[in-house]
């Protein structure tokens, strides 16, 4: 992913902090820095290059907290997993 895509991602996310608990959760938690890491972690899950629990042990998340964040970020950017890969995990 492109910096540019990723920073509109991630502008696209933040736009969604007033409407969602769980984003503005993440962010008073850990603040804005993280959310570009997060973003791509997504887009990785969805192509079945990792799981929420790397995410979560490579963000210093709860498992709990990756899991509900990911399902948010994915939704809000329409990121669908790659039906070719086994990213349900």
């Amino acid at each position: 992913m492109t910096d540019n895509g990723r920073d509109e991602d991630v502008a696209v996310v933040v736009a969604h902090r007033e409407e969602s608990d769980v984003i503005e959760d993440f962010i008073d938690e850990h603040g804005i820095d993280k959310l570009p890491e997060f973003v791509d972690h997504a887009h990785y899950h969805a192509e079945g290059t990792t799981t929420i629990r790397i995410i979560a042990d490579q963000l210093n998340l709860s498992h709990r907290e990756a899991y509900h964040m990911l399902a948010e970020v994915q939704d809000i950017l329409g990121i669908k997993p790659d039906p070719e890969s086994s990213s349900g995990r």
